[in-house]
């Protein structure tokens, strides 16, 4: 097939999720009878900037570039995340390849730090096109300290998300990973904000890594075929290759319960 043709293909089955997504959201509401999510709030992401797969910036990036001012926005929020470090040391690649306990830390305080797609007016500035493991949150995971109204049969400590979707929607993503595997980036993972740019602003990218500005941490980037950033399980083995800061890393599978709609 046509790299072009091939690359519809996936963004095709890239939505096809999306609908999946819709439609867990669909079968909690109905259940429940109240919204999953509540305007204006961004809790989830004052404490998350997300990691994601190539092929979902692929699809970030064609929306984007229909969108004016709104790329350029995007490009600016990127880049003042890759550049932010809140007056900390930027540590070399080769220190942190050789001080893995100091890596790993220093990877879960971007995790939590807040996702720079985040507007004054707490909303996302990507909504639209937002990652699979935003929709995922309060959907195929556990919404944990999430503010939203309470629905039928839930309290402040058990709410609910759809379980049974969490399966299918694990089986189409991997089927995508896996007709994307010829393809390095669709099956990369890495943070948004630094797939983002790399992919609509690769020369503007290369100069900020190269002014040594740019933490090695956020550039980390894993070859994953394992859909488990979708659920509650969201850990990453995340290594750096000398002064390349890169390395792939396999993810093993997890369990998926078989319940349909779970209070927990």
């Amino acid at each position: 097939m046509h790299p072009f043709g091939a690359l519809l293909h996936r963004l095709s089955a890239l939505e096809s999720i999306h609908r999946l997504y819709e439609k867990a959201e669909d079968e909690i509401v109905n259940h429940i009878k109240a919204p999953v999510c509540m305007d204006g709030c961004g809790n989830c992401c004052k404490e998350n900037t997300p990691m994601v797969w190539g092929i979902e910036v692929e699809a970030i990036a064609s929306y984007l570039l229909g969108q004016g001012q709104l790329l350029d926005d995007v490009m600016d929020r990127c880049e003042e995340w890759l550049i932010g470090g809140g007056g900390r040391p930027i540590l070399s690649p080769r220190y942190l390849a050789q001080n893995f306990p100091q890596l790993l830390q220093r990877a879960h305080e971007v995790m939590v730090k807040q996702c720079p797609m985040l507007t004054r007016e707490m909303q996302c500035a990507i909504h639209t096109m937002r990652p699979l493991t935003c929709m995922a949150f309060g959907v195929t995971t556990y919404p944990t300290n999430c503010p939203r109204l309470l629905g039928l049969g839930e309290t402040s400590s058990r709410k609910a998300y759809n379980e049974g979707m969490m399966p299918v929607v694990k089986k189409a993503l991997n089927d995508l990973l896996v007709h994307s595997a010829e393809d390095e980036f669709c099956v990369t993972v890495g943070f948004l904000p630094t797939l983002l740019m790399s992919r609509l602003r690769s020369e503007a990218f290369t100069n900020l890594v190269d002014s040594g500005k740019v933490d090695p941490v956020k550039l980390a980037r894993n070859r994953i075929h394992s859909p488990s950033i979708l659920t509650a399980d969201q850990q990453f083995d995340l290594s750096l290759a000398g002064d390349e800061a890169l390395q792939e890393v396999e993810r093993n599978s997890i369990k998926t319960g078989p319940i349909l709609l779970n209070v927990n």
